[in-house]
């Protein structure tokens, strides 16, 4: 009976033992195999969260700041636009005053040395009529070059305004340091990623990851180097606006002397050449002036291409930061 007693206590009681051993190590295992990475997850989880919430409020607003500096840059195409235009009519008024000049010269001569007007008219009737046809196409052509003082000054206005939002635009630190904070979060994130991984959180099935990585994926195209390269357009548009705006003030103060009344009165052959030296010097820099503003404006239009991009970049890392 005791031999039972003992088979039994050692036979099965040594199996209990076992048992409950082997169910502690099963215990064990799903500690290790469940509980622990769960845990660890939930870290490097909450990291990421952290991370994005960083990187919202880096990126937020970089969008409105560029389309600002995109209306300024259409402002200018604009201005521009008026100032090219103001120029080139400058100079096709210039030419047609140059014209009328050379036009009133021929004429005058015409009359004095024509025969037949010599011998129908007494001298008196053909000093008047000469004078009279010289009166006649004086007017027009100071006319016609008070026209052109005029656009020249709206041309030089027009260069003025764009040099002024040029230096408005010429300046984006603040808009550098934005870009740069936001850059930083992101490298932050691609950090946070690289956890996620190393630590087996799904890419397909766990939404902060995906978000990690859709917003790694958008953002990455906002880059500093964008903004260095608005600086050195603008740079660019308010070097040719301050160019242009001085050709412009030197020719409103050409033709303004080309169209004096002194100078147009006076008869010899020296003024004459001044004359027509200050009318050919005015429609040049009437023309310079014009191309100066074309310049401008194919500066301002590749800036606006290049922030309308930058905007879409931005407004779409936005929205993938914010999910």
């Amino acid at each position: 009976m005791w031999r039972r007693i003992r088979f039994y206590f050692v036979n099965f009681g040594r199996c209990d033992i076992i048992n409950r051993m082997i169910n502690i190590r099963g215990f064990f295992c799903a500690l290790v195999c469940f509980v622990v990475p769960t845990y660890l997850h939930a870290d490097v989880l909450d990291d990421a969260r952290d991370a994005l919430n960083v990187a919202k409020i880096a990126c937020a607003g970089i969008a409105d700041e560029i389309s600002r500096v995109s209306g300024m840059a259409t402002a200018g195409v604009a201005t521009n636009a008026v100032g090219a235009v103001a120029s080139g009519a400058a100079v096709g008024v210039g030419v047609a005053k140059s014209a009328e000049d050379k036009q009133s010269l021929n004429n005058t001569v015409s009359i004095s040395c024509s025969f037949e007007n010599v011998y129908q008219m007494n001298e008196a009737e053909a000093l008047t009529l000469i004078t009279n046809m010289g009166d006649l196409y004086s007017q027009r052509s100071k006319q016609l070059g008070n026209w052109r003082t005029g656009l020249m000054a709206g041309a030089g206005a027009t260069h003025i305004a764009s040099a002024v939002l040029g230096g408005i635009n010429v300046n984006q630190s603040e808009l550098a340091q934005h870009v740069t904070a936001c850059n930083n979060a992101l490298s932050q994130l691609r950090i946070v990623q690289k956890q996620m991984a190393s630590e087996g959180v799904s890419p397909f099935t766990n939404p902060i990851r995906q978000q990690v990585t859709r917003a790694i994926d958008v953002c990455m195209d906002l880059d500093i180097a964008d903004v260095e390269k608005i600086e050195k357009k603008e740079k660019a548009v308010l070097g040719s606006s301050a160019t242009g705006a001085a050709i412009a003030i030197a020719s409103v103060i050409t033709s303004a002397s080309a169209n004096s009344d002194k100078l147009r009165s006076a008869m010899g052959d020296k003024e004459k050449k001044k004359f027509n030296n200050l009318n050919t010097a005015s429609n040049a820099l009437a023309g310079v002036s014009g191309a100066g503003a074309v310049m401008s404006t194919v500066f301002n239009a590749s800036l606006i291409k290049l922030t309308r991009q930058m905007v879409q970049t931005a407004r779409e890392c936005e929205g993938a930061l914010a999910q």
